[in-house]
């Protein structure tokens, strides 16, 4: 499992603490401070909407444009979490989500994350995450901001935006490492999540570098 950031109100510091012992987590109460912690080993990013210092969807914008391997979920409001925790009396994550449940969608997501070339099927992420079809579904969209599926795909073009900086791939052999074996289907889908297709990708010459602030 790649680090975890969570940034996040001081005082709710002591939620995330309860996931060290299975996930490498760092914490940061300002939006600054959770910027500079970033880099290409980092795999979520937990991000409140209560930050002292910047607006949290100028943060997200940044986040997505300086890494876009990474990904960021939005916390729950502490009126949110503060209801679940007096009605279920489990332990939860500073995302409102019970530890447990998280655990089981990060265990999945860090599988996909790593077995790009591998279609992941809805019942067998579920085994894995050892949930229900219904709180999986539920939680895991929480998390990541889409279904299995589209996960899956975004991930994957992702990664594909990155290989093809190598004029020289041809897109066919690009498709077959991220597990497509449809070219075009490939293509479509890589033009539909990044806006451009693969061959014009490869002929941009637009630099993918970004400033902070």
């Amino acid at each position: 499992m790649r680090e975890i950031i969570a940034i996040d109100r001081k005082e709710r510091k002591s939620f995330w603490m309860m996931l060290r012992s299975e996930y490498h987590i760092r914490f940061a109460a300002t939006a600054r401070r959770g910027l500079s912690m970033l880099s290409e080993n980092v795999d979520l990013v937990f991000l409140s909407m209560e930050l002292p210092d910047m607006n949290s969807m100028e943060v997200m914008g940044l986040i997505n444009r300086k890494f876009p391997s990474i990904t960021v979920s939005v916390i729950a409001s502490s009126q949110t979490e503060e209801a679940y925790l007096n009605l279920s009396g489990k332990e939860t994550s500073a995302s409102g989500i019970p530890s447990h449940l998280l655990s089981g969608v990060l265990r999945v997501k860090d599988f996909i994350d790593q077995n790009l070339s591998k279609d992941l099927t809805l019942a067998a992420a579920c085994k894995m995450a050892s949930m229900s079809r219904t709180y999986f579904c539920r939680f895991f969209k929480n998390v990541t901001g889409h279904s299995l599926r589209n996960y899956q795909h975004v991930v994957k073009m992702r990664i594909a935006n990155e290989l093809f900086r190598d004029k020289r791939l041809p897109v066919k052999v690009v498709a077959r490492k991220l597990g497509y074996q449809d070219a075009n289907y490939f293509s479509t889908l890589f033009k539909k999540i990044n806006g451009t297709s693969p061959r014009q990708r490869q002929s941009s010459d637009q630099t993918l570098d970004h400033q902070w602030f």
